[in-house]
């Protein structure tokens, strides 16, 4: 059965590990800022003033994620799939802590918990979340910070079932490490003060809990002012309302009304579910972590509903929450189940038959969202890799770049922020291109050949501004090229191609060509003395191959003009 357990686990697990390995490299959003407070611009150290590492990243301290992104830089040098991949094996980890909480032993109800392992498998991988799994930063963030506010209410759990001393240490261990990471772990203090009431600890132990959780609180919010560009603080009760329960239904659908009749289910369910097995008062303390779970979840949409329903109401289904709202069905099938559990036989087989059937829908609906959402992240994660290119190339696109990676940033400070990468080795200047010669070096071993032994081509140059140039083609040799590199008539190198992109109308109209993916798309610098833009492929046996169709550059205005033939590019 181990085996059976370890496949539903990896099952939907695999999944996500494809979305991580095709996150894309470059690195997104709040990134940028945390690692321009941590790495300073003099040296391209990492920074030695501990408040540059403890500074808030918006209302969020985010000290745990920066030392994630500084072992990732140093491992990596940036590479945002490495934080994806950090993401999924922090998701893994819930996963290990909540297998101790499945309401039934594996020895005697196999099956039974076999199920519910896939259950807790699919909720916390769930493909809601694409931004966290995609978005390296995100997920390095939202996903720590639930693993570690999990870990607290496990570990308050442990601690009341075996008495363990150390298990109520780490409570605080683990609370500490959460809202080092997150702001969503905030929901976490208030929610062990419940717990530890349900739990009836003796009253130091509910005094160093509540006063713990008033302490960070009030730190928290004493240091706290609203960022420049985030609304107001909301005021109506009807708004607020409606964004908890929306933020809760959102897990498997799109539309708001389907959303609130969602999370008035859920929340009205779990209440009147946890009433009838406290009641029974047999299996009561064994849902406690879930409820204490529900309680996170719950806290976390009040709180985005008073920092962020000011943007409206559609902010309930940002791919972000996803991981909160999973983590609230997830806990709503184990409380529902425990309530099955016991009803007498006839009942029993009934309810757990329209608990599996109410399961399969959320799921499945679940999971179709969550294709939805992440098919437009995946399609701009195939981006990035020209987005590194441009930068290692320093042929800046910059409305590529701001989508793809660094958003809102301005032209003029990208070459700025190209000098910092390459100071710090940070993807592409990580060996990303090492294959390739470096910009302005001139190529050599070229290989004379006829331009029809050459399966590649230009086939269109824009330029982008006064002096970048966006070139795109194809090219096959058997073996993708090694590299790609856009030269001048001298073969000086002026940028750098990515390889890669799908091109089926090239497989249809050349049989020679068996790859669908002989696309590449390049950036460079002309400079002044430059009159021709040609293109070389590197193949695996380090020469240079020309491709067809070299451009000659015309000026004033600034046009280009297609150049079929050798004889004419070396005249």
């Amino acid at each position: 059965m181990f085996i059976l357990q370890t496949i539903v686990v990896f099952v939907p697990a695999s999944l996500i590990l494809y979305y991580a390995i095709h996150a894309g490299g470059l690195p997104d959003n709040d990134y940028w800022g945390e690692m321009e407070r941590i790495i300073n611009e003099q040296d391209g150290e990492f920074s030695s003033n501990f408040q540059d590492w403890i500074k808030r990243s918006n209302e969020h301290y985010t000290l745990l994620p920066k030392l994630v992104y500084a072992a990732n830089l140093l491992v990596t040098g940036g590479n945002n799939i490495g934080l994806s991949l950090f993401s999924w094996f922090m998701a893994l980890l819930q996963v290990l802590l909540l297998y101790r909480l499945i309401p039934v032993k594996n020895k005697q109800h196999t099956i039974l918990f076999t199920v519910l392992l896939f259950a807790v498998a699919v909720f916390i991988f769930s493909p809601r979340q694409a931004h966290n799994w995609i978005l390296g930063m995100s997920g390095t963030a939202w996903i720590t910070a639930n693993f570690f506010s999990i870990a607290a209410i496990v570990a308050l759990h442990r601690y009341v079932i075996s008495n363990y001393r150390v298990n109520f240490y780490l409570i605080f261990f683990f609370s500490l490490c959460a809202v080092a990471t997150y702001s969503t772990s905030l929901a976490l203090f208030p929610t062990l003060v419940i717990a530890a009431f349900l739990y009836r600890l003796n009253r130091q132990e509910k005094l160093m809990i509540t006063s713990f959780g008033i302490i960070i609180l009030c730190f928290y919010y004493a240091t706290f002012s609203t960022p420049s560009n985030h609304p107001a603080i909301q005021q109506s009760v009807t708004v607020l309302v409606t964004y908890i329960l929306g933020f809760i239904g959102a897990l498997f659908t799109l539309q708001i009304k389907y959303a609130l009749i969602g999370g008035v289910f859920g929340v009205v369910s779990s209440v009147l579910i946890s009433v009838y097995i406290y009641q029974k008062n047999t299996r009561w303390i064994i849902i406690i972590p879930w409820l204490s779970m529900l309680f996170y979840v719950c806290g976390n949409a009040a709180m985005a509903a008073l920092a962020r329903s000011g943007f409206g109401i559609d902010q309930v289904f940002a791919s972000r929450y996803g991981s909160l709202s999973a983590l609230f069905w997830l806990a709503w099938i184990m409380i529902a189940l425990t309530a099955c559990l016991q009803l007498n036989l006839i009942y029993r087989k009934l309810s757990l038959f329209i608990l599996l059937s109410l399961s399969s829908v959320i799921i499945i609906n679940t999971y179709r969202v969550g294709q939805l959402v992440a098919a437009p992240l995946l399609e701009r994660a195939e981006k990035k890799s020209l987005s590194l290119a441009s930068i290692y190339s320093h042929a800046i696109d910059i409305e590529l770049i701001n989508a793809t990676g660094l958003p809102l940033v301005p032209y003029g400070e990208m070459e700025s922020i190209i000098n910092r990468l390459a100071a710090v080795q940070h993807i592409p200047f990580n060996g990303l291109f090492k294959q390739c010669p470096k910009i302005d070096s001139k190529i050599s071993n070229i290989q004379s050949v006829d331009t029809e032994q050459v399966l590649g081509a230009i086939e269109q140059i824009r330029l982008l501004n006064h002096k970048v140039i966006e070139v795109k083609g194809w090219a096959y040799n058997g073996p993708a090229p090694v590299c790609i590199v856009l030269t001048n008539q001298n073969d000086i190198v002026r940028g750098i191609a990515s390889y890669g992109i799908e091109r089926l109308d090239v497989v249809e109209a050349i049989p020679a060509v068996l790859s669908n993916h002989s696309g590449w798309q390049g950036y460079g610098k002309v400079h002044k003395h430059d009159r021709i833009v040609k293109v070389y492929m590197l193949t695996e046996k380090a020469y240079w191959l020309l491709l067809n169709n070299s451009f000659q550059i015309h000026r004033h205005p600034f046009t280009f003009q297609k150049l079929v033939s050798l004889h004419d590019v070396i005249k």
